[in-house]
């Protein structure tokens, strides 16, 4: 269900820490007259319900009904007691990886959240990110598998495992509590865009995150980083666009020429033009009036955006396979990044192409046949019973 222009808007309100005067006047005006259910249901969807509830508590004690603020104290210590648990799961993990001798950077999840200040917690997260190198990969998920994790899906040879953790760059291990996620890549080899690890690694420096002592990256790589995320997942959640806008609010000194000479090296600019104008047309986020500048001037940013924006309303969600296409092939901006997107797509083979048929590995290349009938047969129109 699509939200109304008056939901839309107290949405993104709640998802900004810091709220404007009219902002908070229209909470103000909302909290004792408007029906909160569809806010509720959409900040949930977003990651964005701690920091609605925070803002509701704010409010007066006679602008909003006791039975909201109570259900939204009850929700804000829980998500708390949740965080928590998840910052000292982090904690483990990094340090499991570091008793072993591998090099891990942590981004996204606690890092984000820390760019909240004093109230990490009100920053969710569903996983832990950590970014290895290459050759530390298969060490880091043996390692995590020695301390109880294990991947979960179909039941699939080893070999074919490996081929989608290679494809994919990262692997999911679960257990008890949170997801854990070791990468050696910011993105699927099928999207097309790059930032490179080695690089990457070569400029992270020791530092400290939610008082721990973390390897940390470069402040221009981390919003590299949050920049091909969330054009990666195509800006589904709101909280995304937060986490921009409060990275860049806690980092007033980011050297935005070697950020954009970077972008551009890896065929990122449309990417960081894309995540700047988002964080500042619906969160405030303070942008350099030349970068600004910039993102205004692109028709592909300016049209990725309001697709944005349509998709955060519910009005036209970007989530059909053409669509998906479309709006990943405007973000890439050199023909070697196309092609390296339309070869790597087809080559490609997901975990139900490799369910659906056993093959010997010696004719792996076979199942790029199966995709390809797997998908057609996807499209085609079923027939109906007579």
């Amino acid at each position: 269900m699509s939200l109304k222009a008056s939901e839309l808007s107290l949405l993104v309100g709640g998802a900004a820490v810091e709220q404007t005067p009219s902002q908070c006047e229209a909470w103000l005006q909302a909290a004792s007259t408007g029906d909160w259910t569809p806010i509720f249901k959409a900040a949930l969807e977003h990651g964005t319900l701690a920091l609605v509830c925070w803002h509701l508590q704010a409010l007066p004690d006679d602008a909003l009904a006791p039975e909201i603020r109570e259900a939204a104290q009850k929700f804000l210590n829980q998500q708390r007691t949740t965080v928590e648990a998840g910052f000292a799961q982090w904690r483990e993990v990094l340090g499991a990886l570091e008793r072993e001798g591998i090099a891990a950077i942590p981004y996204k999840g606690p890092v984000s959240a820390s760019a909240f200040g004093e109230l990490p917690w009100l920053r969710a997260f569903r996983d832990l990110d950590v970014l290895v190198r290459e050759p530390d990969f298969d060490g880091a998920i043996a390692c995590l598998e020695g301390m109880g994790y294990s991947s979960d899906g179909l039941p699939i040879a080893g070999w074919q495992r490996n081929a989608i953790r290679r494809r994919a760059r990262q692997e999911t291990l679960y257990s008890s509590g949170l997801a854990v996620e070791p990468h050696y890549g910011f993105a699927q080899r099928s999207l097309g865009l790059e930032l490179k690890v080695d690089d990457v690694f070569a400029r992270a420096r020791a530092g400290q995150v939610l008082g721990h002592e973390v390897r940390v990256m470069a402040p221009e790589d981390t919003f590299l980083v949050l920049a091909l995320h969330g054009c990666k997942e195509r800006w589904r959640r709101l909280v995304w666009v937060v986490d921009v806008a409060e990275y860049l609010k806690s980092n007033p000194d980011l050297d935005w020429d070697i950020a954009f000479r970077r972008a551009r090296a890896c065929g990122l600019e449309r990417c960081s033009l894309l995540a700047l104008h988002l964080a500042h047309e619906l969160l405030g986020a303070p942008v350099p009036a030349a970068w600004l500048r910039q993102a205004r001037a692109s028709p592909v940013c300016l049209e990725l955006s309001a697709r944005v924006k349509g998709a955060i309303a519910n009005e036209a969600p970007i989530d059909k396979w053409s669509e998906v296409m479309r709006f990943q092939n405007a973000l890439l901006e050199r023909n070697s990044d196309r092609l390296r997107a339309w070869t790597e797509t087809v080559k490609d083979v997901r975990e139900g192409d490799y369910a659906a048929v056993r093959l010997p590995r010696a004719t792996a290349g076979l199942y790029m046949l199966v995709k390809a009938t797997r998908r057609i047969s996807a499209l085609l129109p079923r027939a109906r019973p007579v």
